[in-house]
């Protein structure tokens, strides 16, 4: 968007970045944006961090962090592994408090968060609670209880998933 000053790109899989930018590049291309480079990648205003995620937010904006000095977010998109995933760093990603409360130390006053949780279940899947999406539930409850929680708008269609 041509009013973004600066973007920043935490990726823990390199690989993944590099088949993006030779398989997808229509996916990165900001050539319709004046002054900026064809490559979204390859913009000034674009800075990429191979690094996980998790630990960059909960090592600048956990407890006793100085936050500003750090810099705030206007928005911070989460697409990460799904939580119906089953593996350790799903389960950090989607269940652990510490993470949360980063993420929302990390925004501006006025900043957003999207979060990608994956596929909805359907009305054959057992509780939401139950099952593979005990994880994601665990997350909608932490969202919905987090007092910096000012609203929740939740898109589900059961036929989403791939």
């Amino acid at each position: 968007h041509n009013t973004v000053k600066e973007a920043k790109m935490i990726e823990l899989d390199e690989m993944m970045v590099n088949i993006a930018k030779q398989y997808l590049p229509k996916m990165s291309n900001c050539s319709d944006i004046v002054d900026s480079a064809d490559s979204c990648f390859d913009d000034p205003r674009a800075e990429l961090l191979l690094e996980d995620a998790r630990p960059y937010f909960i090592d600048r904006y956990g407890p006793s962090k100085v936050k500003e000095s750090n810099g705030l977010f206007d928005v911070v998109v989460v697409d990460a592994l799904d939580p119906e995933e089953d593996n350790e760093v799903s389960t950090k990603l989607y269940t652990d408090g510490d993470f949360l409360n980063s993420l929302y130390a990390a925004l501006s006053d006025e900043g957003v968060m999207v979060i990608q949780v994956g596929t909805a279940p359907n009305i054959h899947d057992p509780r939401a609670d139950r099952g593979v999406y005990a994880k994601r539930e665990k997350m909608f409850n932490m969202l919905e209880k987090h007092p910096q929680t000012a609203a929740m708008l939740v898109y589900e269609e059961a036929h989403c998933g791939f």
